[in-house]
């Protein structure tokens, strides 16, 4: 995503974590979208799962850039097996990440964003953020948590003018799979028997699914996504945005967006369902 968001235009802070060790190579690399091609790309160490690093490197981030216009929740663990085999510190861990890195992200630029009355938060979730599935059970219950975190944020932060959006991608060819973390109790994972070998067989259909070339499995299309998010304007930009194999995900969003309407209708909120509803109020 850094590349094509630098080549359209923007400058931007590509944050990582553990910068002189495990991600040496890619601090090189991201340095080298400036050295060698020109392109306006910084990479900042922030790791989510620290409140004052986080705080610290948005602060420099300002003070260099001026202001963040756009931040992009991308980082998260990609946790799968039999859910009740994770440890009680393997969930601490994935929410910590996945859920309250995203928070403290936000809550370490908002207060700038506020005051410019300006700003957009792009949450990337997943399409197992609104649809449960077997083995899956970390992973979606801390996309279901970034999700109403996004959306509580976009009613909350409309009459600030600051966007909050959601992209929910389906399975795609970014290598997460191979990386994706195993459940530490095998007493529990061999108590499951054959449930257990089922769960390896739908990992193996899910690498299926994403090495096929004929399915919309290129990572480019989320990019895509964002990009096009970025370049419309407030008030404009929908609330969740599905890309590639959605699993029945989109029609849930279509049938939970006039829900959700009624919701803060009948709350006496619908003034604050977008920056632009907001601003007429």
């Amino acid at each position: 995503m850094v590349e094509p968001l630098a080549r359209a235009g923007y400058t931007v802070y590509a944050s990582l974590r553990d910068v002189s060790a495990r991600n040496s190579d890619a601090q090189r690399e991201l340095s080298g979208f400036t050295n060698v091609h020109g392109l306006p790309v910084r990479a900042v160490e922030i790791d989510l799962t620290s409140t004052a690093q986080v705080t610290s490197a948005v602060a420099a981030i300002e003070r260099e850039a001026g202001r963040i216009d756009v931040v992009v929740n991308n980082a998260g663990i990609f946790p799968y097996g039999i859910t009740e085999a994770f440890t009680v510190e393997q969930l601490q861990r994935v929410l910590d990440t996945n859920v309250t890195g995203v928070f403290r992200m936000n809550q370490a630029v908002l207060p700038t964003m506020r005051r410019r009355r300006s700003g957009l938060l792009v949450h990337i979730s997943s399409v197992n953020g609104r649809v449960a599935a077997p083995f899956f059970g970390l992973y979606g219950a801390s996309k279901f948590a970034m999700e109403a975190l996004a959306e509580t944020f976009r009613y909350e932060l409309s009459p600030f003018g600051v966007d909050s959006v959601i992209v929910e991608p389906g399975p795609f060819r970014t290598g997460i799979q191979s990386r994706s973390e195993q459940p530490q109790d095998t007493q529990r994972v061999g108590e499951y028997g054959q449930v257990a070998a089922v769960a390896g067989q739908v990992f193996g259909g899910l690498q299926q699914i994403v090495a096929d070339p004929n399915l919309p499995t290129d990572p480019q299309l989320v990019v895509d996504a964002v990009l096009n998010l970025i370049a419309t304007p407030p008030g404009r930009r929908p609330l969740r945005t599905v890309v590639g194999i959605d699993f029945g995900s989109g029609s849930l969003n279509a049938t939970t967006s006039s829900v959700t309407t009624q919701a803060l209708a009948s709350l006496g909120l619908s003034h604050l369902e977008t920056v632009t509803t907001a601003a007429q109020a």
